[in-house]
């Protein structure tokens, strides 16, 4: 293939990744992942030196890629489809999802598309993600999928109200989305909730994990705001025993328990929630992500036997963006993190 062709495309990124971590296809494994470790500090985990482990598969993020229309729209018509074998193609949902344009009429974020313009293509698009989602997993339920990206403005945050709105569309699917960004949370102003007791009172012990649960007005979603800042403590509690607690608490009551959380590449929460999850979805903007920190993203979820789950893409109509803008970006999260320590 004509590497200057492919060279900006995310799935070929990811895809490649994946192989030359020696996962080609091979399913994950059954045995429970060892349990993650919380540094003492926020620091960004780094993969190891000898590679990540094998022991558990992250699935490829090929899923679709059969799929011609799929493949033109994430990497232009370039094609992986002729890479994937039926084997690997079997694996996780693929999303693309497209610019959506609202009128900001609705009571909370008109981003929320989901619930605020329910007709829209950018809500069936979820809808499309939500029914791959429970025909892999075979109609299962008590499951935790973690939500991340490799950095900020991704569209992370977005996409797990999104996706947790279409699963609470289904009646018999009682779904709860759980904002686990301790430094820099989002979700009071883009829910309209209000000042909740949230996670953070809940891992200090201040609050019942009943208090901190809310429903997002006008539907049947349940959220957990983070309910502050947490600053430099936020890894700790994060991999604490009593975080681990309250995720099989909510497991055992609701269907999916969605977690939203910080880049992969800035701090630690991803792989360390992606170690106790059932799956985690990467999200990945579409030609904005830089493919060398998507590929190292992927090696460092693998790093904490994370099983990833797929690859979901966003700002389908967006112009071809500078890398430079994106690192530049990246820079500025960080400072933003060292700020709200």
């Amino acid at each position: 293939m004509d590497g200057s062709k492919n060279g900006d495309t995310i799935v070929g990124y990811i895809f490649d990744a994946l192989k030359r971590s020696g996962q080609d296809g091979a399913k994950r494994s059954e045995q429970a992942p060892p349990a993650a470790s919380a540094p003492s500090e926020p620091v960004a985990p780094t993969p190891a030196a000898d590679g990540p482990s094998t022991e558990a598969s992250p699935g490829p993020f090929a899923a679709l890629l059969s799929d011609q229309d799929l493949t033109e729209g994430l990497d232009g018509g370039s094609g992986y489809a002729s890479d994937v074998s039926a084997e690997e193609a079997s694996f996780g949902p693929i999303g693309v999802i497209g610019q959506e344009h609202t009128s900001g009429s609705s009571a909370f974020d008109d981003r929320m598309v989901v619930a605020t313009n329910p007709g829209a293509r950018a809500a069936e698009e979820y809808r499309l993600i939500r029914t791959s989602l429970l025909a892999r997993w075979e109609q299962k339920r008590n499951l935790v999928h973690t939500v991340t990206s490799a950095m900020p403005k991704e569209g992370k945050t977005i996409t797990s109200l999104n996706l947790g709105l279409s699963l609470a569309e289904l009646s018999e699917r009682s779904t709860i989305v759980i904002e686990a960004d301790l430094r820099l949370p989002s979700f009071e102003s883009m829910l309209n909730v209000g000042a909740t007791a949230g996670l953070l009172a809940c891992l200090r012990g201040e609050s019942s994990l009943e208090n901190a649960i809310v429903r997002v007005p006008g539907t049947s979603l349940s959220v957990i705001t983070a309910g502050g800042r947490a600053g430099r403590q936020a890894v700790g509690l994060i991999g604490s025993e009593k975080m681990k607690m309250l995720l099989g608490q909510l497991r055992s009551r609701f269907d999916h328990v969605i977690i939203d959380t910080p880049p992969v590449l800035d701090l630690a929460d991803a792989g360390i929630l992606g170690g106790i999850s059932d799956e985690v979805l990467m999200v990945a903007r579409m030609r904005h992500t830089p493919g060398p920190l998507i590929e190292q993203a992927v090696r460092v979820l693998q790093s904490y036997h994370t099983p990833i789950g797929g690859l979901i893409a966003t700002d389908q109509e967006a112009a071809v963006g500078s890398y430079q803008y994106a690192y530049a970006y990246r820079y500025r999260y960080t400072e933003q993190l060292r700020e709200a320590a």
